[in-house]
């Protein structure tokens, strides 16, 4: 599970530059494996997989990441990262890991061959068969979950029964008082948006190659409902759900960013951000994030997010449903 606490800092910067990281170790890794070679390829990120924090990310520490190549297929590789936190006069504590999976291509955008994977001359060659076990886990789960939804299941007996509760308590409202009618807020009146136009700095082979810094943004959006939706009370960061890349972000093109809190329980939320071209293009498409919050230890009583139509309500079995995933 993934616990970061984000006093002073801010963390949809650090999510940036573990993407940077990620990316920054698979083109050394080709280039130090091929000889001579020339940026004649580069470099994207496809999936985005788990990130574990362990401990909390204090701004009054120094923070590092160690990134290494784990595992390594045709035309991609897996990359993990370890964090790492220290004090003046201490040793270095590890708090976390993430793993990437990105992909090598040509200029013109198709599949580039990259080096296979050696350990000669490795001195841990069991950590090395261990990182290796696990990448090849985290991309052979990746493809074979590339596409599901969980729209694609239909509600339980026991979800469609809980969500006829859930409509009919948010109908009789009107009979509640004040207070009660506050602890339940619609789905669709925690929604916000905003808007990004990719600079030309961003980037330099004409798309963002690293989706670190929409990552970046959908984050940023996701904490902005999180704090309204919380009354500015502080909560903490959970955790993100495994992330795909479908289409590359272009230059120039300008980005529409819609969240809205989807689930609660008694201990977390979760917020769904949503990214989509303004624009009309031939690769139009929308690329979802779904973050997961812990609710403000002095908060007190949760406010209980109610779906108020159908599509809210699928939406809302969803999140529970990947909640208790990602959780257990």
């Amino acid at each position: 599970m993934m616990y970061v606490g984000t006093s002073n800092i801010s963390f949809g910067l650090i999510l940036k530059e573990m993407d940077t990281l990620a990316t920054d170790v698979g083109y050394k890794y080709v280039r130090q494996r091929k000889s001579g070679v020339r940026d004649n390829f580069k470099v994207i990120t496809a999936v985005v997989d788990r990130m574990d924090f362990f401990d909390k990310i204090r701004s009054n520490q120094d923070f590092k990441m160690n990134g290494y190549v784990m595992y390594v297929s045709k035309t991609s590789f897996v990359v993990g990262i370890d964090m790492y936190r220290k004090n003046q006069d201490e040793d270095w504590k590890f708090i976390g890991n993430a793993s990437y999976i990105l992909a090598a291509r040509t200029m013109d955008d198709k599949p580039y061959k990259v080096p296979q994977l050696s350990f000669t001359g490795e001195q841990d060659l069991i950590q090395c068969k261990t990182r290796f076990e696990y990448g090849y886990h985290v991309q052979a789960d990746s493809k074979a979950n590339k596409g599901f939804s969980q729209y694609k299941s239909s509600p339980t007996d026991d979800e469609s029964a809980e969500i006829h509760d859930l409509l009919f308590a948010l109908h009789q409202q009107r009979q509640f008082s004040v207070e009660e009618r506050r602890a339940f807020v619609p789905i669709e009146k925690t929604a916000n948006s905003s808007y990004v136009l990719i600079q030309p700095q961003m980037n330099v082979f004409g798309n963002l190659s690293s989706g670190g810094y929409i990552l970046k943004e959908a984050f940023d959006l996701s904490w902005l409902t999180g704090h309204l939706f919380c009354e500015r009370m502080k909560f903490q960061f959970v955790g993100l759900d495994r992330l795909y890349y479908t289409t590359p972000v272009e230059l120039g093109s300008g980005y529409e960013l819609t969240s809205k809190v989807a689930f609660t329980d008694e201990d977390y939320f979760r917020v769904n951000t949503s990214i989509q071209n303004i624009v009309p293009s031939q690769q139009n498409s929308t690329t979802e994030f779904n973050f997961t919050f812990r609710f403000p230890e002095g908060m007190g009583k949760r406010k209980r997010i109610m779906p108020s139509n159908y599509d809210d309500a699928l939406t809302y079995l969803m999140n529970k449903r990947m909640l208790n995933k990602f959780l257990f």
